[in-house]
């Protein structure tokens, strides 16, 4: 919805930056939500920008235009965000190992003011690797922003802490 809101920090694809009027990209990629962000060759230029996407299964391709939520009309009665927070979380070392059958599969849930952000299933690993990072935007930041880590499981998710 917004510009920034749920962040993988990693860079899936890329071609060689090379000054010219044509580039040509042909990759292949998993089912996902992705952004796709154009750059002229010198740092601050605005351009314009002609991008075709072809595929055989194309669909809710949205421009994110907008920045942030809009404050609401009525101030006196609602009140917009004040803050806009980013949370981290790069890795997690000495979870616990599972106890009877399995592996630890841990993933991250970070919640916020009645929002959440729930990361990947890290899959057997007890020092998970996560590089995720989600944005909230906050009307009351004197309230807490909750960490949770939790272990997937085929029924019932077990929290570690």
């Amino acid at each position: 919805k917004f510009r920034l809101h749920k962040i993988i920090l990693s860079n899936v694809k890329s071609s060689d930056f090379i000054k010219s009027r044509h580039v040509f990209y042909r990759t292949s990629l998993a089912p996902g939500r992705y952004c796709l962000i154009p750059s002229s060759f010198k740092p601050g230029e605005d351009g314009q920008f002609l991008i075709r996407l072809f595929g055989d299964e194309i669909s809710s391709l949205t421009e994110m235009t907008e920045d942030e939520p809009s404050n609401p009309g009525c101030s006196c009665i609602f009140k917009g965000f004040q803050v806009v927070t980013r949370v981290t979380v790069r890795s997690i070392d000495g979870l616990p190992l599972k106890k009877g059958i399995g592996s630890t599969d841990p993933y991250v849930i970070i919640r916020c003011e009645g929002e959440s952000a729930r990361s990947q299933v890290i899959e057997n690993s007890i020092n998970p690797e996560f590089n995720f990072a989600a944005i909230f935007y906050r009307k009351n930041p004197d309230k807490d922003i909750v960490v949770e880590v939790w272990d997937h499981n085929v029924l019932l998710d077990t929290f570690l802490g």
